[in-house]
């Protein structure tokens, strides 16, 4: 009976996570030019911070940034992302839509 109501539990999961994907408004990789203008910032290499941003946003087709949705290692690095991405304007942006990048920030100094 246990083995049964798994089962049943996890047909429930999986059919509910794919119609959940494909409502789920589309997605692209981020654009070249988010990733070069990520670099390590200056307020880090004092203490050497080190951490992760994982970040959800949309871009308009004007190319603004909207930030919808974050997740960081370190508050800094998080407001640092969100700064920089809003101030960010993509031109000639091939698609208006919601992307996911993840940013790793690791200190490489001597």
């Amino acid at each position: 009976m246990k083995t049964l109501k798994a089962i049943l539990i996890l047909a429930a999961v999986i059919s509910t996570t794919f119609a959940t994907a494909s409502m789920a408004p589309k997605t692209y990789h981020a654009p070249e030019e988010i990733k070069k203008s990520m670099p390590y910032p200056d307020f880090g290499k004092k203490t050497h911070l080190e951490g992760f941003v994982v970040v959800e946003y949309s871009i308009s087709s004007d190319g603004k940034i909207t930030v919808l949705e974050m997740n960081s290692s370190d508050e800094k690095l998080g407001e640092y992302v969100r700064i920089k991405l809003e101030s960010t304007v993509i031109n000639n942006c091939e698609h208006e839509g919601i992307y996911h990048s993840k940013f790793k920030f690791r200190y490489i100094g001597r």
